[in-house]
């Protein structure tokens, strides 16, 4: 039987493509009694009777969890530890991974309640040796095409270890560390 909590699991790897157990027991179980044993109990069940797939990770043996695999696995869990994280501070309206806005296609968007105030945000994970493309946000904003799609232009989030080269511009562009460690960073 799928519990509520199970379907929320089921959700949230739906939505961002894939989880670690460590991200799955932070978001849904951390407050419970002997949470980390619920978790991965349940996780176990939900593969077993074949909702998601897993496989190790090979750099610490923990399972990740995933319903269709993709090859950009590292760039994928980076964008759920973001999420995870972001669900801990803020009131998460909207989240989308990969939707396009017009012409543009960002690894994620999204909307948010901080201390009162609705916060816009497109994120990027950089972890390839390519330049940053931070052209693309700057034709978008002059395009006036985001108008279609939010009220205010969304801060772009870059997600790196590398320090990403940014060109001088009127958009805010913010760079933090791909555990996220830094993530307060965004509020300012």
């Amino acid at each position: 039987m799928i519990t509520p909590r199970d379907q929320q699991v089921l959700d949230m790897i739906e939505l961002l493509n894939v989880a670690k157990v460590s991200q799955i027991y932070r978001m849904f179980y951390s407050g419970l009694k002997q949470g980390e044993q619920i978790c991965r109990k349940r996780m176990k069940k939900l593969y077993d009777d074949k909702l998601i797939k897993r496989e190790r990770n090979h750099l610490n043996a923990e399972y990740v969890y995933y319903v269709n695999k993709n090859n950009q696995f590292k760039h994928s869990l980076i964008l759920t530890e973001f999420y995870v994280q972001m669900h801990q501070l803020a009131e998460i309206d909207k989240f989308e991974v990969e939707q396009p806005y017009g012409h543009i296609r960002p690894d994620g968007m999204c909307i948010c309640g901080y201390r009162g105030f609705t916060h816009y945000f497109f994120i990027e994970v950089h972890i390839s040796n390519n330049k940053f493309n931070q052209d693309k946000y700057i034709s978008y904003y002059g395009s006036r095409e985001w108008k279609t799609y939010f009220d205010v232009f969304p801060k772009i989030i870059t997600i790196s270890d590398k320090q990403v080269k940014i060109n001088p511009t009127n958009l805010k562009f913010i760079q933090i560390s791909q555990n996220c460690e830094n993530i307060n960073k965004i509020w300012r």
